[in-house]
């Protein structure tokens, strides 16, 4: 008897499937949370981007 276990291409997707499926659970039960944070993460990257200087015309002047 071979001691030895190996995973499937069957087993990945499954779990794969499971957790995307876990995901769109998550997603669809705290929809306003995660609309909420998701708008604050790209007004605040937004935000951080217009701040930013340009290094290339930082060391030019």
């Amino acid at each position: 008897m071979n001691s030895r276990r190996f995973l499937s291409l069957r087993d990945l997707a499954f779990f794969f499937f499971g957790v995307l499926c876990m995901f769109a659970v998550v997603v669809a039960v705290d929809w306003d949370d995660f609309k909420r944070g998701f708008n604050a993460g790209r007004d605040d990257a937004r935000q951080n981007s217009e701040i930013a200087v340009d290094p290339i015309e930082a060391a030019v002047e």
